[in-house]
C-alpha cells in the first residue's frame, strides 16, 4: 500500500493529508491483516481508516451503519430502574 501511494506521489494514499504518518502506517496495518485474513468488511468510526479499507477493496462501514437490536430482546440490567 506504501509502495502504491509513494507512486502517485501521495505518501499517504487515501488517509486525509493531515493524518499523521504513524496512523497512516497503524491504518495499513489493519486493513493488511484484514486483507491476509479474508475479511470482506470493515467497521470503525474512524474516517480515515474506512477511507483506506474502502481504497483496498474492503467494505467500510461505520459503527452508527449497524442495525440497532430489537429492543424487546434487551433487558434492564437490575441496578437499573424500570421503565416506564
Amino acid at each position: 500500500m506504501t509502495d502504491a501511494a509513494l507512486k502517485t506521489g501521495k505518501k499517504r494514499g487515501a488517509s486525509a493529508a493531515s493524518a499523521p504518518w504513524q496512523k497512516v502506517k497503524f491504518d495499513r496495518q489493519i486493513i493488511a491483516i484484514a486483507k491476509s485474513e479474508q475479511a470482506a468488511r470493515i467497521y470503525s468510526t474512524d474516517v480515515d481508516l474506512r477511507k483506506l479499507a474502502a481504497a483496498e477493496g474492503l467494505q467500510a462501514l461505520d459503527l452508527s451503519d449497524l442495525p440497532l437490536p430489537p429492543s424487546k430482546l434487551q433487558q434492564d440490567l437490575p441496578l437499573e430502574s424500570p421503565k416506564r
